[in-house]
């Protein structure tokens, strides 16, 4: 069963801290090395849910999920991923345009040295 609390109090020189939980009178220790992401500094207040676990005769929190953490996620309608996507073909229809031209005068030019009308 998942838990939830805050923060409390966070060490980052240690990589430990406690969180207080609503309703008990003791904290519970955690550590970052329970933490999924640990790039993302902590704050204290931050919002946690976690399983309250036992290891060597204590209690500690596991499976820490971050609540505040916001995740941007690129959320496309109908009418947005229709413009991304014309905009992306347009792009390659550009870039395959120009590949073509560019091919265009390298044989042009290798046309004329056989002709003898220009050298190297």
């Amino acid at each position: 069963m998942f838990l939830e609390g805050k923060i409390k109090t966070y060490n980052e020189e240690r990589g430990f801290g406690f969180i207080q939980i609503e309703g008990e009178p003791k904290d519970l220790f955690f550590h970052i090395k329970d933490f999924p992401n640990k790039n993302l500094p902590l704050k204290v207040g931050e919002n946690l849910k976690f399983r309250k676990v036992e290891e060597n005769g204590k209690f500690k929190a596991d499976n820490i999920v971050r609540l505040d953490i916001k995740v941007a996620v690129e959320r496309h309608t109908p009418q947005s991923r229709a413009i991304h996507t014309t905009k992306q073909n347009h792009k390659r229809q550009q870039k395959s345009e120009n590949n073509s031209i560019q091919f265009c005068y390298l044989y042009w030019y290798i046309d004329y040295i056989r002709l003898g009308l220009c050298s190297i």
